[in-house]
């Protein structure tokens, strides 16, 4: 049988599912890795430097550029990567490797981004979205339509670039989930959706890990 681990950059993001997991015992473990990259990288870090799990799961909210989609609606990420980490200049963005800093078909990353090939986000049966990850929440018109552009990306978050780069450094399955609370952009935190998100999240969440363990 697999064995899980589940992360989420808050417990409150996945506080209906952590209820129920007791049921499984040995074979799921939760990492709560606090909020950004730089946290989810050392947390992610040093638990597997040390562990046996034999697939990884994220699960959060994020944000949506994509009016297509409902909020609340839950997706699987095939691909995601570093939103902001480069430079903004004359209102185009280069990132690291557009600044000759590394190669970005060289190891875990094509094309500079972190694809998910394992076959999990589409075994998952959600939605398929490209995601990228940034540092703060996007607001500014211009950064936002080059994400949509230049990363193809559907879903923004703070977290799941690290959770791929990790998953693909070690070699292990790995699944992102994400569940839409606002639209990226929208200030008004009245128009968003968080209770709803969080509990279709935790839905599906309830729903696939049942089979990712009879793997």
């Amino acid at each position: 049988m697999a064995r899980i681990l589940l992360c989420s950059a808050t417990a409150f993001e996945i506080q209906p599912t952590i209820d129920v997991i007791a049921q499984y015992k040995d074979a799921m473990e939760v990492l709560v890795t606090g909020v950004g990259m730089m946290e989810t990288a050392f947390a992610l870090a040093t638990r597997l430097s040390a562990s046996s799990h034999t697939i990884l799961l994220q699960a959060g909210i994020a944000g949506c550029m994509e009016p297509a989609f409902a909020l609340s609606s839950v997706v699987a990420i095939g691909s995601d990567g570093i939103g902001d980490q480069g430079v903004f200049e004359r209102g185009v963005f280069r990132n690291t490797f557009d600044l000759g800093f590394g190669n970005p078909d060289d190891g875990i990353w094509r094309g500079g981004r972190l694809p998910n090939e394992s076959g999990l986000p589409e075994r998952s049966g959600l939605p398929l979205v490209a995601a990228v990850s940034v540092n703060h929440i996007s607001t500014n018109a211009a950064q936002i339509d080059h994400y949509r552009q230049s990363c193809g990306a559907v879903a923004e978050s703070m977290e799941g670039a690290a959770f791929h780069y990790a998953a693909r450094k070690w070699g292990l399955p790995f699944l992102q989930l994400r569940a839409f609370s606002n639209y990226i952009g929208e200030r008004d935190k009245s128009k968003w959706q968080l209770r709803e998100s969080i509990a279709a999240l935790n839905e599906q969440l309830q729903n696939i890990i049942p089979q990712l363990l009879s793997q």
